[in-house]
């Protein structure tokens, strides 16, 4: 009877021991997250705004189609997208930055720029 009390008791130490080691883990984790979260957010934040807008250069690989007597069946075309969105984040806190995205975009479309400003507002 003895025998059993004892391990009963020493199951009960390694359970101690199991809720302390546990215990330590999930602090370290939270101590982790308030050091991520807390101090480094702003280094984070700023990383994340600078990753969000990135130039891509696609370059077309196809060359020209030429049937047997050497015609031009089909031929490249040089072809430019832009795309802006002024729901942008950015866009909603600083109505000049947005005003002045506008008038460029203008420029570079040969429209007016006042019209321009007024469909974005729309």
């Amino acid at each position: 009877m003895a025998d059993r009390r004892f391990s009963f008791d020493a199951l009960r130490g390694r359970f101690r021991a199991l809720i302390v080691l546990a215990a330590i883990a999930f602090g370290l984790i939270f101590i982790r997250l308030v050091f991520l979260q807390v101090v480094r957010g702003a280094h984070y934040a700023k990383e994340a705004e600078e990753n969000r807008i990135r130039p891509e250069i696609l370059r077309a690989h196809r060359g020209r189609l030429l049937d047997r007597q050497g015609r031009v069946l089909a031929d490249n075309a040089p072809s430019f997208s832009l795309s802006f969105d002024p729901r942008d984040r950015a866009f909603r806190r600083n109505r000049p930055l947005l005003e002045s995205v506008a008038v460029e975009l203008a420029g570079l479309l040969g429209r007016d720029p006042a019209e321009m400003i007024i469909e974005i507002d729309r």
